[in-house]
């Protein structure tokens, strides 16, 4: 009797130690399932594609070359021979960006003064005895350098072009060399400055698409931007000068600069800002060169504007509240991802168009409108980036989940 007693005691003592060592695990388990590192919740995503865009011919000129881009989009096509011709006055673009580049200005400013000296009226005689575009000026005028520019690039005045280029640079092959240096540092390898700053000489030379690419950097300047869409200014002695830009307000056209000499024909290189939908504005700049004058360059523009327009298209990607993807954690819980409003990006006709898609990983818990990533639209030289938010809340899984989930 007593045995069978003792035996039971052990048996009792042994399944006892059994049932703790039991515990012991589960728990050990337990707590080891709950600080396991969470699983990653899963995204889904929606496959995005634009549509074809229909191509439009581009009046190009009859006589000489052109080019066409818009700022972001870079340059976008060409047509003629494209080969480096002389660009008379638009050089005084170059010029003016030269100067700037060794004495900023920022909107607003005068800048420092030139006072006309003997050597600069002689300049000034130089070129009016030669029929070229000038400003009269005397000796002991006062010009700062925001009124040396206006004359330089609203009347076209050839005289203070030099002018500005000596006061900047100390002489003209200095200048000279300054420009075809920054020239080459902005990649426009095709374009060269000599003999003056004015481009009266046909020495001076670019090709259409060269000075496309010049327009587009010559506008990111405020100040070169304002003076350029100037259609007048006052300036000391001889008083209200216009911009020979004729075009200037027409067809949303904004600047840049004519350019007109025998040996150049007609040139001009030109901006324009064109909004094809609400929040889409942009601003195309094309380059006309070689035509027989100054009209027929003004007046080529005018349908290469208009047919690069056309070439131009709002395309809608996603709509305000369209799934782009889901996140689904392991324990339970969803949660869409939505674009906030519509994804649309301007397109340039048979411009590879890629949107693409970029979302955050989400470990443990998602808040309702969090921003989860962005959908990019790539269209050529130019891309967006919007907003992608979630449309409900996954909260982080409960205690009883993190400790009873499977622990392998």
């Amino acid at each position: 009797m007593n045995r069978q007693r003792r035996r039971q005691r052990a048996g009792g003592k042994r399944t006892g130690l059994l049932v703790a060592v039991l515990v012991v695990c589960v728990s050990a388990a337990g707590v080891a399932n709950y600080l396991r590192p969470l699983p990653a919740i899963a995204v889904s995503r929606t496959v995005i594609s634009g549509s074809a865009v229909k191509v439009s011919p581009l009046a190009w000129p009859g006589a000489g070359e052109a080019a066409i881009g818009a700022q972001g989009f870079g340059l976008l096509a060409e047509g003629g021979q494209n080969a480096p011709l002389p660009v008379a006055s638009i050089a005084k673009i170059i010029t003016a960006m030269a100067i700037l580049e060794q004495k900023p200005l920022a909107p607003g400013q005068q800048g420092p003064g030139l006072t006309i000296s003997a050597n600069d009226v002689a300049i000034y005689q130089k070129y009016a005895g030669e029929d070229g575009s000038v400003v009269p000026v005397v000796t002991g005028e006062q010009l700062t350098e925001y009124e040396m520019l206006q004359a330089m690039l609203l009347p076209s005045a050839n005289n203070v072009a030099d002018s500005a280029a000596i006061w900047t640079f100390g002489s003209l092959p200095n200048y000279v060399t300054y420009a075809n240096q920054m020239l080459q540092q902005l990649g426009l390898t095709h374009t060269i400055v000599s003999d003056d700053a004015s481009g009266f000489l046909p020495h001076t030379t670019s090709t259409a698409s060269d000075l496309v690419r010049l327009g587009q950097i010559a506008l990111q300047n405020p100040v070169l931007a304002q003076i350029v869409a100037q259609p007048q200014a006052d300036l000391p002695v001889v008083g209200t000068v216009h911009n020979v830009d004729a075009l200037l307000g027409t067809a949303g056209i904004v600047g840049i600069k004519t350019g007109n000499t025998d040996q150049a024909g007609g040139c001009f290189l030109f901006a324009a800002t064109y909004t094809p939908a609400s929040n889409h504005a942009i601003t195309i700049v094309g380059a006309v060169m070689g035509t027989p004058d100054l009209g027929a360059a003004l007046q080529a523009s005018l349908p290469l504007l208009a047919s690069a327009r056309q070439n131009f298209q709002v395309q809608t990607f996603a709509q305000a509240g369209q799934v782009i993807a889901s996140y689904k954690a392991p324990w339970g819980g969803t949660a869409q991802v939505v674009a906030p409003e519509d994804v649309s990006a301007v397109v340039w006709s048979g411009t590879p168009v890629e949107p693409t898609v970029s979302l955050l990983s989400a470990a443990s818990a998602i808040t309702k409108n969090q921003r989860v990533g962005t959908m990019t639209v790539h269209a050529g030289n130019s891309s967006s980036s919007h907003t992608l938010v979630t449309t409900a809340a996954i909260p982080p899984p409960s205690w009883h989940w993190r400790l009873f989930r499977n622990p392998f």
